[in-house]
């Protein structure tokens, strides 16, 4: 694998009764263990695993800091269930050379062994306290941490997969700055979307967490074959659809819980800055694989944005929910319908555009097929939206929607125009990225026949 698809970590792995440290024994001196990761696939979950298979230890990850290198990227993990193995042993923080960690490192670490953290996911035992948690609110028994699923960690943000000893799964979510609104979204969008979010179970503020119902399948990948990787996306847009219409009447509610706005007025009303960014991202490009596109260009865009706004503005749609993070982890299968979940990146806005992040997960090979699964997943779409939406105007504003998703993307919160973030450069990258598929948007026949005319409905 590529390196640039890797991460190293240093491992400090706790055994909770002793207050000691894992290490490895290496010419008369200790280190601590390392590993290596994909960044394709979620670090904890990996790290879990690498543990598990590598020295034959249950862990769950307290913390984990990525900072750039494999001297500095490291996790601290709680040993649920310590094996004599003559590969690690135990010693105090006082016996790992100066080598092994900073200063900064150590005190955070003995922090840790002191329970003097800020937040309670990072503590040691805080998982025996999440079971305590929710056996109090289920009235179920969870007796095997091994059928315990990690998913996330760190900074006051932790998922979990718990299967209690009945075989029910539950899933626990917490979340940290800057997602502090997503308990407060997924409450109230629990009790208006149905069956397209998972059943919420309880809440828990003080560590702004929450317990849902784990019935839905996760989708690790599209099936292969044709039919059922056809229905399954069916499945999606119907009930995105269908979550989307219970939402309309709900938008100052859930404005007011944290959702972001992306009403078109207030896209058009950003777009100088973000076009402006995009002329500044592409001017500190240095790859040469694809050339940045010219100044002229990103003006033209600008152009054609203002267009597609005042156009789609005229069709007079209702805005609902968007989900700002469609991706397969995010959608759950049920036998005849999706669930939807994690919900920080929740928008308010144009409908259509949530279909065309849907559209993107069909990732079928042959373009001919790619386009007849398209269009009937739009058709699918489109009549359910047609419940509140003049079919004219639905037929109209899905043309513009590929460009109008590759902005909403781009836009986001917002709130990265006005802060340090604007200059990353992964961010200047993803801004590249998503200027050309506008490009391409916008290079459409049936986009640059609509814009020749002007019919407001």
């Amino acid at each position: 694998m590529n390196t640039a698809e890797t991460v190293d970590f240093r491992l400090i792995l706790i055994d909770p009764v002793t207050r000691r440290i894992l290490v490895r024994e290496s010419i008369g001196d200790y280190r601590l263990p390392r590993t290596r990761l994909s960044q394709r696939v979620r670090l904890v979950q990996q790290l879990r695993r690498e543990v598990k298979n590598r020295w034959e230890l249950d862990a769950f990850i307290l913390d984990i800091r990525i900072c750039g290198s494999s001297n500095t990227n490291y996790a601290i993990a709680e040993i649920a269930t310590l094996e004599r193995t003559s590969a690690l042993h135990l010693v105090r923080i006082n016996q790992i050379p100066e080598g092994e960690l900073s200063e900064a490192e150590r005190i955070g670490i003995t922090d840790v062994l002191d329970d003097r953290v800020q937040f309670p996911f990072a503590r040691l035992g805080s998982i025996d306290q999440i079971i305590t948690w929710i056996t109090s609110v289920t009235g179920e028994s969870f007796s095997s941490k091994e059928e315990i699923e990690q998913l996330n960690a760190g900074d006051g943000f932790a998922l979990f997969k718990f299967r209690s000893d009945v075989g029910d799964n539950y899933w626990f979510k917490a979340t940290g700055i800057p997602n502090l609104h997503e308990l407060a979204v997924t409450s109230l969008l629990s009790k208006i979307g149905g069956p397209y979010l998972p059943g919420l179970i309880s809440t828990r503020p003080d560590w702004n967490a929450w317990l849902s119902r784990g019935e839905g399948d996760d989708i690790p990948e599209l099936p292969r074959e044709q039919s059922a990787r056809a229905r399954l996306l069916e499945n999606m847009v119907t009930s995105m659809a269908d979550l989307q219409i219970r939402t309309v009447s709900w938008k100052s509610d859930l404005l007011a819980a944290g959702a972001h706005d992306q009403d078109l007025n207030v896209l058009a009303s950003r777009s100088e800055e973000v076009f402006d960014y995009i002329e500044e991202a592409m001017s500190r490009q240095v790859s040469t694989k694809v050339a940045p596109l010219e100044k002229s260009r990103i003006h033209q865009l600008r152009e054609i944005f203002r267009n597609i706004c005042l156009r789609v503005i005229a069709l007079d749609f209702p805005t609902s929910v968007l989900h700002g993070d469609l991706n397969l982890p995010n959608i759950l299968a049920m036998p005849d319908h999706c669930q939807f979940i994690d919900w920080s990146e929740a928008y308010i806005g144009n409908p259509l555009i949530t279909l065309e992040h849907l559209l993107l997960l069909n990732q079928v090979d042959d373009p001919a097929r790619r386009i007849q699964i398209n269009q009937r997943l739009k058709c699918k779409y489109c009549s359910i939206l047609a419940k509140i939406c003049a079919p004219q105007a639905i037929d109209r504003g899905v043309v513009y929607m590929p460009f109008l998703a590759a902005f909403s993307t781009l836009y986001g919160r917002g709130d990265w125009l006005v802060t340090p973030q604007r200059d990353d450069p992964n961010r200047q990258s993803y801004a590249r990225t998503l200027a050309r598929h506008m490009d391409r948007a916008a290079s459409a026949p049936d986009l640059r026949e609509s814009l020749k005319t002007f019919l407001a409905f």
